[in-house]
Parts: structure tokens; sequence; C-alpha cells
């Protein structure tokens, strides 16, 4: 019968019942010894016995001599036998610790001993229950074995033994459990657990005797039950009676036990009868209100759930305020208060949820500080010369320290898998919290833009501080980018274009686009060198189209690109034959002319500074093709997709599409692609000017102070805020998220009433959608660079 526990052969006892068991086997070792000295007193010395035993052991006194030993032995009333010598018998001390164990049993209220109780449950031969499991109540094979818990070597020296262990040396180590011990205690509870098609519980009474119902089992079987249904959703499996088995669910008798464990054991009682009542309260609680119903079913208290997503949102608006306070003192004191004040009376409201889903909103900041992360490449400046330095090192980015001997090359901002920035109060990715909040990001973004889905941010924003040239480069377009990344992910590590945007910090120097036709044409004459390096067929065509064909047209763009990529393939030997020539030739017209008289635009002067950096590299014959920018601070470009291009000295912001995807030729030492950088190019030839982005307005109000530069793709925009000492630029609300970064002074971002963050020098911050901003300067002025997306 399912969880039923079988009975000892030899004892038959239960053998679940342990410590009852060891009880009755105890008094059964004792009696035969009675019955076999008895019977040895006899034949030595005939003498009246029929008042020896009583129930409650030896009580009478006797004398007599042993046949065994020829001595005397007296039954003494303390049942214990004593030889003539004074020394007491093992058997006899056993008998008299038996024999207290009764008398605590009597003293319990029991009306007869254990030694009749034994033989009623002889008689009726029932199963019993030995433990009722709670639903959080250990494996089974986690249960302390008893009755074959001792070594085969300890077993036999039990055995050759006469006196067992007391009961007390058998402590339980199951902890967390409901036990139902009635070995002899009346009714008891059969627990099974539900299934599909049955009942979670079931109850069967065993045969016992009159009157000696137990109280305890009543009272465990309901919290059996109480404890059940009260963890519908554990496994139903761990909540069951295990089948039993001679060393499992070991446990001990009420009279059994010491003083510590019943007071423990009355304690867990009460503690199980309280929430017995709690259980009972709620239930009419839900036959009242429905809506207490709710409430009740979420708090096992009754009262307010303070797991909720309402009240955590209320205490991350909390947090907020009080981490306020180090920033505003007083705008946080108030926010602190107030919230706490809104937590007291949304957890008294029965209809707090209402409140909370309006308050929940309010919980994210619409504008936080990020940590940015640098990248060290050898273009960039050593230690604090360069401002990625300066600036890290001013915004306290964890774990930076600035090393004067190293170069700091760029800043990044932003969600890019290659560098991502964190959220500085909890330090969670970016990416991770934005795709948490996507109220930060908009509504209209994610379905302009499908990676925003994953808290990616459409644009990725730089310093750069350069102090040598970075490669001649370009940049794919979307489908020349998802064509490489799948060839090479390696190399090419996200399927995304990357146009790009720089506004100059300091002066700044590049190289960008073709120059025109005709400006080509002319270096080539005046350097024999280089054109030495092209196939006659192909610069005779280069000549003649230069002089019939109109710019950028499809035979002016198809000459230029023989041009370029005659020059990029050439011989290695013949290139380093061809530079060594021309810086031969400019170092002997500088020493005859220290003042030159023409008007390069600094390109004799590039070609020497290029060669002390890359001796010999193909990429210092490019400033003969390309135009040379020098741009003043304030000034920008944008270099659109296959633009040919490299950044020379000086350092600027930089905003571009979230990519890192660079088709390299030159001057650098990593990999070269020079023949996909060819095949992918526009060969647009024109003035360099074409490159410059216009600023213009961003606000009504303090526009003066802010103004965009928006390059023709949809990705990014950004804006400078140039705030003077003592005004404030405030700006509009955008339909996209924005990163910001403070390049110089002090001052404060504020977004609301009471919303404020406090800005110096490297400050990154991140502002969400539709959130208009002001920014104020403090001290001699405030510079701000904002780059945001709106479609």
């Amino acid at each position: 019968m399912p969880g039923a526990r079988p009975i000892d052969d030899e004892t038959n006892s239960h053998v679940d019942d342990d410590y009852y068991h060891y009880y009755i086997a105890s008094q059964k070792r004792v009696s035969r010894w009675i019955s076999q000295t008895r019977r040895e007193l006899e034949t030595a010395t005939p003498m009246p016995i029929e008042n020896l035993l009583s129930d409650d052991g030896i009580t009478g006194t006797g004398t007599g001599t042993s046949s065994g030993s020829g001595s005397k032995t007296t039954l003494a009333s303390s049942s214990t036998l004593v030889d003539s010598t004074g020394h007491r018998h093992g058997k006899g001390k056993e008998r008299e610790r038996s024999s207290h164990y009764d008398r605590q049993y009597r003293e319990k209220g029991h009306p007869e001993s254990r030694e009749e109780k034994e033989k009623t449950r002889k008689s009726s031969r029932k199963e019993d229950v030995a433990v009722v499991h709670d639903s959080e109540m250990p494996d089974s094979t986690q249960y302390r074995t008893y009755h074959h818990r001792d070594s085969e070597q300890q077993q036999k020296k039990k055995r050759s033994s006469s006196m067992s262990p007391p009961p007390s040396a058998y402590k339980p180590r199951v902890k967390n459990a409901l036990e139902l011990k009635f070995g002899f205690e009346g009714e008891s509870t059969v627990v099974s657990t539900t299934t599909a098609n049955g009942p979670m519980f079931e109850t069967r009474p065993r045969k016992a005797d009159p009157g000696s119902t137990s109280d305890l089992a009543a009272s465990a079987s309901d919290l059996a039950r109480l404890r059940m249904k009260e963890s519908p959703s554990k496994d139903p499996a761990k909540s069951a009676v295990p089948k039993s088995s001679p060393s499992k669910s070991r446990g001990r008798s009420e009279g059994e036990r010491t003083g510590s464990e019943r007071k423990k054991i009355s304690a867990d009682r009460e503690r199980e009868r309280a929430k017995e009542e709690s259980a009972a309260h709620r239930s009419r609680s839900r036959a009242t209100t429905s809506k207490r119903s709710t409430r009740s079913s979420s708090s096992p208290s009754g009262g307010y759930d303070f797991s909720s997503t309402s009240f955590q949102a209320l205490l991350v608006l909390l947090s907020s305020s009080v981490l306020m306070i180090a920033v505003a003192p007083r705008v946080g004191l108030i926010m602190s208060v107030a919230v706490a004040a809104v937590i007291v009376v949304v957890v008294s409201m029965p209809d707090h949820d209402k409140l909370a889903q309006l308050i929940a909103p309010m919980a994210t900041p619409k504008v936080f500080k990020v940590v940015p992360t640098t990248q060290q490449y050898d273009w960039g400046k050593l230690g604090r010369q360069a401002k990625v330095a300066q600036f890290a090192e001013a915004s306290q980015v964890p774990g930076f320290a600035v090393d004067e001997e190293k170069p700091y090359a760029e800043l990044w901002m932003g969600t890019h898998s290659s560098s991502p920035s964190r959220v500085k109060e909890t330090g969670d990715l970016l990416s991770d919290y934005l795709q948490k909040n996507p109220d930060l990001i908009g509504s209209s973004i994610p379905a302009k833009f499908e990676d925003v889905k994953n808290g990616n941010l459409p644009f990725l924003f730089k310093v750069l501080s350069i102090a040598k040239a970075l490669s001649i480069q370009s940049h794919p377009d979307k489908q020349t980018a998802e064509k490489l990344h799948a060839e090479s992910p390696k190399i090419y590590k996200d399927p995304n274009h990357k146009p790009e945007m720089a506004l100059a910090l300091t002066d700044f120097e590049a190289l960008c686009g073709f120059r025109p036709i005709q400006d080509i044409e002319r270096n080539l004459r005046d350097t024999p060198e280089l054109s030495a390096l092209i196939p006659p067929t192909i610069l005779e065509d280069f000549y003649n189209t230069a002089k019939t064909a109109t710019p950028n047209e499809p035979p002016a763009k198809t000459a230029l690109k023989n041009l370029f990529a005659a020059v990029m393939t050439a011989p290695t030997d013949q290139v380093h034959s061809a530079i060594e020539s021309i810086i031969g030739r400019y170092e002997r017209e500088a020493k005859e002319h220290p003042n030159p008289t023409t008007t390069d635009g600094g390109l004799r002067s590039l070609i020497l500074r290029l060669q002390t950096q890359f001796p010999y590299d193909i990429g210092i014959l490019c400033p003969y093709l390309l135009n040379i920018l020098h741009l003043k601070p304030g000034e920008a470009i944008f270099l659109g997709a296959g633009e040919p291009h490299a950044y020379i000295s000086g350092e600027a912001i930089e905003c571009m599409a979230n990519s890192d995807n660079v088709i390299r030729a030159g001057l650098t030492p990593k990999l070269r692609d020079v023949p996909n950088l060819v095949s992918g190019l526009t060969y647009v030839s024109a003035e360099g000017r074409r490159h410059y982005v216009s600023p213009a307005a961003f606000s009504a109000e303090g526009g003066e102070y802010s103004l965009v530069y928006d390059p023709p793709i949809e990705e990014f925009s950004v804006v400078k805020v140039e705030v003077p000492a003592g005004a404030k630029a405030t700006q509009r609300a955008v339909s996209g998220p924005s990163l910001a970064i403070v390049t110089d002074g002090k001052g404060v971002v504020s977004w609301s009433e009471s919303g404020e963050v406090r800005l110096g020098a490297g400050d990154v911050v991140f502002i969400g959608a539709d959130t208009p901003v002001s920014f104020s300067s403090e001290g001699e002025g405030l510079m701000v660079y904002r780059a945001f997306v709106e479609v």
C-alpha cells in the first residue's frame, strides 16, 4: 500500500519508529534475561516469584544462588541485580534505564505503560506514518539513518554488549521537517501528493486504543495539509511521503525528547497555528472583497506586496533622490522626502497599483552620467598632452590612470560591442540599460533602425587626439559592409556602414577626397618621380581625360580610378626609389630656398613629415592625389561612404554610424586591403570645401549658444553648445536619444523643475528621448558637444 510502513518480523514493531523500536527491543532483551535468571533461581533455590514482576519492571526482592557461579544474587528494589560483592549487572542497569523512561511516559499522562501499549500495537498490526514532509524538505536520501547507522563492526560490538546506548545518543540531523512519530499515540494520517487525476491528500485511520487519540497527530495532520496547500507551486514529488525503508525517516517519540526539544517543538506548533489562523483570515478576506483577494494572494501577510514592480519603481526613485543630495542638496532632500511620503501613501492605499503606474515612469532618470572608454593606438598623443587622457582622468573613469609614456588616441561613447560605455551609477552596460528602459530611446527610432531594439544607439561618439597620421582609408556603404562582414567577420566586425563627421577642437589637419582632376594633373607633371610609377597608357589616358572630359562623369571617374589603382599597387622597390628621390629633392630645395614663395598648400612639408612617421610607405604619395584640409576649432567635415581620407594631426570630436569598419591601404602597420579600397571609392574629384558642414541655430530660445551640425544622413547630428559665464542655453526635446560630453568649463544640465546633474570637463551624460534640457554655465563658461538622432 503506497505510503505504508512495513513491520519488522523479528520484533513485530514498526521499523520506522526508531526510538520506540529501540525501547521495545531493550524491554524484550531485559525480559528474556529476567526469565532466564528466574529459571536459574528457581532451579537453584525454590522460592515464590508470583509477585516478582509488575508493570514498572522488577519491584520485588529475593535471594538465591546462581547455578552458573554458585554466588548469591539479590534482586533489589531499584531494579538492579547485585551480587554478593556489590557489583551491578549491566542487564540490570539497562532495565533500570528502561523503567525510568517508562515512568516518564506515565508522567505524560498515558494511562498504561509502554509494554502494555506494545501489546495493543501487536494486536492491531497496522501501518503507521512516520514523517510528513514539508514542501521544502531536503531529499529523503539526506535523512539520518538510525537503525542501520553504525558500521558492521559497531553493530557486532552492540550485539555482543549487554548494555545499549540511551536514546539520547540518537539525535536527528533532519531540520525543517514536521515529524509525526505516532508509534503508540492513536490516530495517524497518510499524506500523498496529488496528480491530475486524484486529490493531494487522503487520510486513513488505524486502529488504536480507545481514548488514546493524540491531539498532536490531529493538529500535525492539519498542519501538513495547510503546508501542502500553501505551496502549490512546489514540485509535488518532493512533497510526498517517501517510501519507507529500515534506514530512512527516523524520528523520536514525544516521551523520549529532551526538555529543549519539546520547547522547540511547542514553539514550532505555535507558529504553525499562527500561520493557520492567518490563512483563515485571508480566506475570509477573499470572500469579502475581490480587490483584497488580489492583494492577499500576492502577499502572504495579506498586506502590500513589496516585491511588486510598482514598489520597486518607487524604491528606485527614492534611491535616485537620495543620490541627488550629493549633487544638489536642497533639491535632493526635497525629492527624497516627497518620494518617501508617496511610498507611505501608496502602501496604505487599496488601489496602489494605479498610482504606482503613474509614478513608475519617473523612476528612470531622463539624464544620467555615462562612463566612456579609452583606446590607445600608436598614432595618439602621449599622456596628458591628449585631451582623451585629460577627459578620462577628469571624469574619473574607473580604473583609469594616465601614463605619460603611452599614447591616448580615442575616447568612445556609445554602445558598440568593441568598447561599450556603462551607466556610471549602476555599472550596467548602456545597451542593457536602454534595452530595459526603451522609453529613453523613443518610439520612432526603433522603427527606423532595427538594431536599436537591442539597446544599441545608431551612432558612435568619439574624441580624437592625433599626434601622427592615421591610415589612408575609406568606409564601406551598407551593402559593401554586409558583404565584407560575411566574408571576413574577424576583420570587418559588423555589417553596418560608417559615414562620419569630425568637428575640430584644435587646429586640425586631414586628407579628404580626391583633388580636382586639374590639380592632380599638375602634381603629376611637377613630380616626375610619381608619374614614373604609372604605366604610360594609363597616364596618357588620364591626361587626355583631364583636358576634355567633364569632371565626375563616368569617363573621368574611370580614368581617376585607373590612375589611383596604378599608384597604390606599384612595386615596393619602385615606390621606395620614387619616395627617396622626392625627399632628397625637397630637402635640397629647402636648403637652397629657406623661405619658398610657392603656395602648394603645405604639400611639401606634409610629404617630409609623413616620411618621418612612415618611411617609404605608399601612403606618402597620396597627398598628391587627395585634398589637404586645415580646420579651425568649430569647423567640421563630413565623409560619406567610399571617400578616401586620413586624419593627419590635431584633436576633434568625431561622430559616425555605429560601426568600426575601416578599409585601409597605407600609412598603417595594420592589415591593408587595397583591392577592396580601390573598388569601393566614389572617385568624385572636387575641392575640399565640399566636405565642410555649416552649422545652424538649434533652438529658438538661447539659439545663439547652440549650433547644430546636420550631415546628410539619418544616424546622427551634433550640437555644439557654448554658454558664456552666467548664461543658459535651452534646447528643445528631440525624438531620439543623445550623448553629450563637456570639453571645457563647469555647469549644470537640467531637464525638469527638479532634475539636474552637475557637469565638469570630461563628463559624459545620456539624455533620453523627448526631454528638453538646459545647460547653465558656472565660472568662465561651458562648452558641450551633444550627438543625437532624430527622424
